[in-house]
Parts: C-alpha cells; sequence; structure tokens
C-alpha cells in the first residue's frame, strides 16, 4: 500500500547515506577537468579583455560544452553506481516498507541527489569569478567581442564555449535556467534507467546503458548529428538548439523537455511495475 511517509523515509535515509559515502569525492576529481577546460579559459578572457563576466556565464559554458556534458554525467552515473542499493541492510527496509514505497522512495532520492549535483555545478562555476563578474542580465563584451578584439585566437575555446549560438538567441539567465534544468533532467533519466533495470533484474546492464548514453550523446553532439536529439546528453546542450543568427531553431527547447517528460514517465511506469514483481531476496550488493 502506497505510504507516503515511508517513501520520504527512505529517500532521506538513502540520500544522507549519499552525502556521507566517499564516493561524493568523485564530484570534486570531476571538477578538475571542469576548471581545466571550461573556467581557465574564462579567467584567461577577463584578464586578456581587462572586461568582466556575467556571473551566470561560466555555469553555462560548463553545461554547455559537449565534452563536459559526457564528463558531469558520467561523474554523476558514477557516483551513483550503487543505486539503487541493494545490499542486505536495503533488503530489510523493502520488507519493512514495501516494495511500491521503496522504488518510489529510492526515485525521490534520485531527484534529491540530481538536484543537489546540478546545484553544485552552479556553485562551483559561480564562487570563482566573485569580485570579477557583474550580475546584469546581458553577455559580457568580453565574451561577445572576443574574437574582434583578437582576431587572432579565433576558434579559441572562449567562443566554442559560448558561441553565437546562446548570445544571439538567449538572454543569460534564460540560458542558465535552461542548462540548469536539461542538466538536471538529463541525470535524472539517467538516475531512472539505473533503478528500471536493477528491478527488472540487470543492475550493471543499466549502469553500463547509462554510461554508453552519456558518451554517444555527447559524441554525436560533437559532430552535430540529427541523431543527437534521439539521446540524453544531447538534449541538454542548450546551444545546439539554435543557429548563430536565426530565428528558428533547429530543434525546439520545449521539445527537449517533452523528450524528457515523456521518456521519464514511461521509465518510471515500467519501474513500478518491475517493483511489484522484483525478487529482492536473491541480491545483495556483492552481485
Amino acid at each position: 500500500m502506497l505510504n507516503i511517509k515511508k517513501i520520504f523515509l527512505v529517500s532521506k535515509n538513502e540520500y544522507l547515506r549519499w552525502l556521507l559515502s566517499p564516493r561524493i569525492l568523485l564530484f570534486f576529481m570531476v571538477w578538475v577537468f571542469i576548471n581545466t577546460i571550461a573556467l581557465q579559459p574564462l579567467f584567461e578572457c577577463v584578464n586578456d579583455t581587462g572586461k568582466n563576466l556575467c556571473i551566470f556565464e561560466p555555469f553555462i559554458a560548463v553545461g554547455n560544452s559537449p565534452l563536459l556534458m559526457m564528463i558531469i554525467p558520467l561523474g554523476y552515473v558514477t557516483m551513483m553506481a550503487d543505486f539503487p542499493r541493494t545490499d542486505r541492510n536495503a533488503l530489510s527496509v523493502v520488507s519493512r516498507c514495501g516494495r511500491l514505497n521503496w522504488a518510489l522512495g529510492q526515485m525521490l532520492f534520485s531527484v534529491y541527489a540530481a538536484i543537489s549535483y546540478c546545484i553544485a555545478a552552479v556553485i562551483f562555476g559561480t564562487l570563482p569569478i566573485i569580485g570579477k563578474c557583474f550580475t546584469a542580465n546581458e553577455w559580457s563584451d568580453g565574451v561577445r567581442l572576443y574574437d574582434i578584439i583578437f582576431p587572432d585566437k579565433a576558434g579559441s575555446a572562449v567562443t566554442t564555449l559560448l558561441p553565437k549560438n546562446l548570445y544571439n538567441q538567449l538572454s543569460p539567465l534564460d540560458a542558465a535556467i535552461n542548462t540548469f534544468f536539461l542538466m538536471l533532467l538529463c541525470l535524472l533519466m539517467l538516475s531512472t534507467v539505473m533503478l528500471l533495470f536493477r528491478l527488472a533484474g540487470y543492475k550493471k546492464m543499466g549502469f553500463f546503458l547509462s554510461c554508453a548514453l552519456t558518451a554517444s550523446g555527447a559524441a554525436l553532439a560533437m559532430i552535430s548529428s540529427p541523431a543527437m536529439w534521439a539521446i540524453p546528453t544531447g538534449n541538454a546542450i542548450v546551444w545546439k538548439h539554435f543557429t548563430e543568427y536565426f530565428r528558428e531553431p533547429v530543434f525546439p527547447l520545449w521539445g527537449s523537455y517533452l523528450y524528457f517528460a515523456l521518456f521519464i514517465a514511461a521509465l518510471i511506469t515500467a519501474a513500478v511495475i518491475f517493483s511489484r514483481k522484483s525478487n529482492f531476496e536473491s541480491t545483495t550488493e556483492e552481485d
């Protein structure tokens, strides 16, 4: 029987255990790559031009790099590699709260984890530029005019991280909001895939499928293949939805939100069905 209190209790316990797990250190390892690939070029832009960045621009750059949109979800999937946890203690929890409540509690925990991961990305992207940024909702001159000021550096990391497809089509705030929510939905879809495959009895396959979806989506985005729109990470990159100058989108943003909504709803429905049939007694963490 559905019990909201038990669902929240399961999600809270799993979330606290996850926060205290050594796996959380993986986020800081991921951020070393992010700092090198995205943040350092932006800091160099500030030093070269003498112009401050918009406060939203570092996070937008992080969430719109096809390479980083492979590294970021892979880091998340690795941090969630044992999701949902099925050790002997979990078996005891299932027996007390029921399979459906346990499965829904795991889904809610994945929401907490994904939101925390995305908020951490915003914070760690923003903190380094405090004091060297402005809060107005407009793109910085350093980013927009970098190629003009430094024609010898045309096509540099700065212009690939924040291309014309972004600053000609969206305000920084709109770009940041869409980057945050599409990244969040991407992570939720990957964790829901992992949950479904665990309930179906193929936990390791769920992990490897999530990794494969992440890598293939990022690779297809790098070459701008139309097939990217069939993969979660491809849909999560905001600037790929637009051309550089024309208002007509390559793929509408609402289409990506609909994509995630439909697939996540279908995965959750399937997970609920499998939760009633899953054989928890035969699975432990040693599997």
